[in-house]
């Protein structure tokens, strides 16, 4: 009877040895694959919005395009919004003296620039509209061979026909970097009167984001706070901030 005593404690023991181990394993495991996650939510957020907003800067009159209301997002987080070198019509950005000649937001990330993939129509050519030198009002709609678009995009002609661009008044004029109700880092599309034209989730798991502006309006910090259950009611948090060097300095 007494050895049938000891073998069921002893068993005991290394059941509940055996599950405490268990319990510390899996709880290692659920931080660590946290920590991974917070990292690497971090790693998107910080990438997406310092590739655009390095574009950033001040405009040839010096007013700076990045604008930042603190503590007017989530739990007292901040909201950043900012204009970039924009192509209209695939009419390059910066103008003949170097400035910036169009600000604005890519309605789409990465696409602020003009690229190399021209529309053709049915004959193989591109349709442009033609500004002729020296008489800019008097434009003519052409198709020229995809070879010859870079030079007549270099003159001031543009992608389409003449009536369907309109330079002055394109309404995509902010990108918007801020947290949502949810701790999700959301990217949207501002129109001139801040209505939000198009909105794409970046990443999760954020608790705080913080921007500011140095006093010479060349580097803005971002500063990140994320925060995620890791099981058993255990909560972990991780932060980091980054440093963006504005590029257009007029």
């Amino acid at each position: 009877m007494i050895e049938m005593v000891v073998a069921v404690g002893l068993f005991t023991m290394i059941t509940l040895a055996g599950y405490l181990l268990f319990i510390a394993g899996q709880s290692a495991w659920m931080a660590t694959d946290a920590k991974v996650h917070m990292q690497e939510n971090m790693r998107l957020a910080s990438q997406r919005i310092s590739a655009e907003l390095q574009e950033s800067g001040t405009n040839s009159d010096g007013v700076l395009q990045v604008f930042i209301t603190d503590g007017g997002g989530v739990n007292g987080s901040d909201i950043l919004r900012f204009s970039v070198p924009i192509c209209i019509c695939y009419t390059s950005p910066i103008n003949e003296a170097g400035d910036v000649q169009y600000w604005g937001a890519p309605l789409n990330w990465g696409q602020a620039g003009c690229t190399d993939d021209y529309p053709t129509g049915q004959n193989g050519k591109v349709d442009i509209c033609h500004h002729p030198p020296g008489n800019p009002g008097n434009t003519q709609n052409l198709s020229v061979n995809v070879n010859a678009v870079k030079a007549h995009l270099a003159h001031g002609d543009s992608i389409g026909d003449c009536g369907t661009c309109d330079f002055e008044n394109f309404t995509n004029r902010y990108v918007e970097y801020s947290l949502n109700a949810n701790g999700q880092m959301v990217r949207r599309v501002l129109d001139a009167n801040l209505s939000v034209m198009a909105e794409t989730v970046v990443a999760e798991s954020f608790s705080n984001f913080q921007a500011t502006v140095n006093g010479a309006n060349t580097v803005v910090t971002l500063s990140f706070t994320l925060t995620r259950q890791a099981g058993q009611a255990r909560q972990l948090t991780t932060s980091g901030s980054l440093d963006v060097y504005l590029r257009n300095e007029n």
